[in-house]
């Protein structure tokens, strides 16, 4: 598996969608840990902070492996039981992330010239 410049594996994430609005971090966890070590959840919530239904979650990279297609081909399409409140079907993508945003650069301001005392 290719490394950045810096020698460290591109992330292992995957986007999911069609989560119900009850699910957190722990039954998120459930779900995804038999794929591989999970470094971090965040499940995306509203202004009310209740779950909007997607999530990212982030593996640990491992050489030699493709978590996140691995995490694809085990959850993507996968039938959730809620225990007794029916079940669901999960959407997994492999995560796309954009570059940062940066601040533009300011070009440097010229020096300002104060009056020399006498």
């Amino acid at each position: 598996m290719a490394t950045d410049e810096h020698g460290r594996l591109p992330p292992a994430a995957v986007y999911i969608q069609g989560l119900p609005s009850t699910v957190g971090n722990i039954q998120l966890e459930d779900i995804c840990k038999k794929v591989g070590k999970i470094k971090k959840i965040k499940v995306y919530r509203d202004a009310g902070g209740v779950p909007k239904g997607d999530a990212l979650v982030v593996f640990e990279a491992k050489h030699g492996r493709d978590v996140a297609s691995e995490a694809i081909d085990a959850l993507d399409e996968m039938q959730v039981d809620q225990g007794g409140l029916g079940s669901y079907t999960i959407t997994v993508t492999e995560a796309q992330f954009r570059e940062p945003r940066r601040a533009p650069v300011q070009p440097p301001k010229p020096p300002v010239n104060l009056p020399q005392p006498p």
